[in-house]
């Protein structure tokens, strides 16, 4: 595992990257892997994995899951 001040050097690229992978989508999203894997099998994230092995995330379809507003409580109407 990396210490804290390693994962904060790594942070600032993931912005320019568009395909993240497990790793960095953790970091990414603050999620811990175990959650993540959980939101995998249930179809919440999208995904892709060429060669059937490898998980990769479009960081873009990440951000528009992220921000996506399932819950209608917060769009100002409460």
């Amino acid at each position: 595992m990396k210490a804290k001040n390693q994962t904060n050097e790594v942070t600032p690229w993931l912005g320019f990257k568009r395909v993240l992978n497990m790793g960095e989508l953790e970091i990414y999203t603050g999620m811990k892997r175990s959650y993540l894997y959980r939101l995998l099998r249930s179809g919440v994230i999208p995904y892709t994995k060429p060669g059937g092995r490898l998980l990769y995330f479009d960081r873009e379809k990440i951000d528009a899951w992220l921000l996506s507003d399932k819950n209608k409580k917060s769009n100002g109407k409460d």
